[in-house]
């Protein structure tokens, strides 16, 4: 049985300089001619949550049409402003992807809030796409936990094999992830790269904490943990 390993992308794999944020509030004044918008908290959270607070705290209906034309507008923005803002690939990512990817044993997925576009454009616009096969999004689920739960069935649809709990690991920067690890059984490596120190995950319960991906012998760790 395949070892499932579950990335987180802001934060974890890259730093956008705050790409996807800038899009969004561009994308919701273009869309509904607002001078100004009411920002919210977006580190951790899905881009369904996300989106259905922005349009609270700016008074706007929340109805599909609605959210299709903001959202129409948001994918169009979005590869403009990483283009734009000076983003990065975060240290040691490059490479464990690469020692992941040579072993027969590994699948490496994505467990991320983003929406599955704006995933694919930022993994895309920084060369990281070809490293990953299926992976589970934030299109429709406000609580990150929920995308716990249901990673197990996606997956196992998605990679064709019967997907154990046990045999998943959760990489990701924020205590959401490790919440999100927890819900779907599995243990979880945090990164502090995000934002979260290393003592803030290690006090959430991380099974292990790194200041960054560049440790030496996390490949092993993940094979035996």
């Amino acid at each position: 049985m395949s070892k499932v390993i579950l990335f987180d992308i802001d934060g974890t794999l890259i730093e956008t300089g705050g790409a996807g944020s800038l899009a969004l509030g561009e994308a919701l004044r273009n869309t509904f001619g607002l001078a100004e918008s009411n920002r919210v908290p977006m580190h951790g959270r899905t881009d369904a949550g996300i989106v259905a607070e922005l349009f609270k705290v700016n008074g706007i209906e929340s109805h599909e049409e609605n959210r299709n034309r903001f959202l129409r507008c948001y994918f169009d923005l979005l590869p403009v402003v990483l283009k734009r803002l000076q983003g990065r690939v975060l240290p040691g990512v490059q490479s464990l992807l690469q020692q992941l990817i040579a072993q027969d044993d590994f699948r490496l997925t994505l467990l991320t809030g983003n929406m599955a576009r704006s995933a694919r454009m930022k993994l895309e616009h920084f060369a990281l796409e070809e490293y990953f096969t299926g992976g589970v999004f934030g299109d429709h689920h406000p609580d990150r936990c929920d995308l716990g739960r249901t990673a197990v069935e996606t997956l196992t649809e998605q990679l064709g094999e019967t997907i154990d709990p046990t045999e998943m690991v959760v990489i990701g920067d924020t205590h959401l992830d490790i919440q999100c690890a927890r819900a779907i059984g599995c243990k979880v490596l945090a990164v502090a790269t995000g934002g979260c120190s290393v003592e803030e995950l290690d006090d959430h319960g991380a099974d292990r904490v790194v200041t960054d991906l560049t440790q030496v012998d996390l490949v092993e760790w993940l094979r035996t943990s």
